[in-house]
């Protein structure tokens, strides 16, 4: 049901997705030429290719799942599915941040807004899961009452 507390996790969870691709990761205060990724002085999720997808794909499922509350199940394995790529592309910046030649100069690197949103949706996505559990739990146990 849409009134239930995991509707509004979901939803959250949706938006800090969809909030990386306007909120920059990484800033610095001057261009970095040699950087692949920071030319523009700006490092977001719109930067790479993998990153739009991991990110979108995790927030169109986190908001898919708010529709399927009548199979908690599927509705259990689409938010589990939303974390993994949401850590799939947390990793995957890392990654990209290690490997760019960003770390030379990574005294004029500041984090940006968007640093905490995966982090806030890796949360918010364990407390909807969490709590679909919850209800899947209740379910089952008025089922053996009857």
């Amino acid at each position: 049901m849409l009134q239930r507390i995991q509707f509004l996790f979901l939803l959250l969870a949706s938006g800090s997705a969809g909030a990386l691709f306007v909120a920059p990761t990484i800033t610095s205060s001057d261009a970095i030429p040699a950087s692949v990724y920071m030319e523009d002085g700006i490092f977001n999720a719109m930067d790479h290719i993998a990153l739009m997808v991991a990110f979108g794909l995790s927030g169109l499922l986190a908001f898919v799942s708010i529709f399927l509350f009548k199979n908690r199940k599927a509705q259990m394995r689409l938010t589990f599915v939303s974390i993994l790529y949401m850590l799939s592309g947390i990793g995957f910046v890392m990654g990209i941040i290690f490997q760019d030649s960003m770390v030379d100069s990574a005294d004029t690197l500041q984090a940006g807004v968007g640093i905490a949103f995966p982090l806030l949706a890796i949360l918010l996505l364990g407390l909807a899961y969490r709590f679909i559990q919850k209800d899947d739990q209740l379910v089952k146990s008025m089922d053996r009452l009857r």
